[in-house]
């Protein structure tokens, strides 16, 4: 008699967040700064028949688990995950812990990504708020409250012309602009071309100045992204389709 097939299916998703303070100039280039070693792999075994082994890679099984994802799972992973955000002010008073828990609930929304091209999907473009991250030099952890950011922090991406724009508001309203040159169907090199100190006073950037930026959930509501240097970025969709 024939054995029935059986599948084994094993996810490893393991985070290291490593947090280090910048310079204030450096202050806005940390926001797409960061740093990830994530793996995933699964392992498929096929009919004991056969007696076989395949091997497959993680970037299939993350397809095959988004095409069965319903609109609705996302949308009580997405609440989940802001739950959580919803309790630290922008990350400013996350724990390890809350660290853990909110790096875990992102997770579970990245491997059901519906636009697994993020950078080819017209979703990516826009006005994003900043909601939460794990940059130190962002939150302004290490400064005393009033030199902290208090009002909303935007990011603008424009894939058309290969632009970003990261802008603070209260209370220095500083800025930064950046060329994006595509490195994958989710990740880019960035090279800060221009401050703009309290929003007015232009300052080129070295050619030093550069990150990597990867995006690795988009939809018409939420961004997720991790940058080279080990932070993690959540951003809610303002403005769809505004181009720099």
């Amino acid at each position: 008699q024939r054995t029935p097939t059986r599948v084994t299916v094993r996810l490893v998703c393991q985070n290291r967040v490593r947090l280090r303070q910048t310079s204030p100039l450096n202050d806005l280039m940390a926001f797409v700064h960061g740093s990830i070693s994530a793996r995933k792999e699964f392992t498929l075994r096929s009919d004991a028949t056969r007696g076989r082994l395949v091997k497959g890679r993680g970037p299939l099984m993350a397809k095959m688990m988004a095409s069965t994802a319903s609109p609705g799972k996302r949308a009580e992973l997405k609440a989940e995950l802001l739950t959580l955000i919803s309790k630290v002010e922008r990350g400013s008073i996350a724990t390890e812990r809350d660290q853990m828990e909110i790096d875990r609930a992102a997770c579970r929304l990245e491997k059901i990504n519906p636009n697994k091209d993020t950078l080819a999907c017209p979703l990516i473009n826009g006005q994003w708020r900043l909601v939460y991250t794990t940059s130190e030099s962002i939150l302004g952890k290490s400064k005393p409250a009033a030199f902290r950011p208090s009002g909303p922090i935007y990011q603008y991406i424009d894939t058309s012309k290969m632009l970003a724009l990261n802008r603070e508001t209260a209370p220095f309203f500083n800025q930064v602009r950046a060329e994006l040159t595509s490195t994958s169907n989710t990740g880019v090199d960035v090279q800060f071309t221009l401050f703009k100190i309290f929003g007015l006073i232009p300052v080129k950037a070295p050619g030093t100045a550069k990150g990597k930026l990867d995006t690795s959930y988009v939809d018409e509501e939420m961004r997720i992204s991790r940058g080279d240097k080990g932070n993690l970025f959540v951003l809610l969709q303002e403005q769809p389709g505004c181009l720099l």
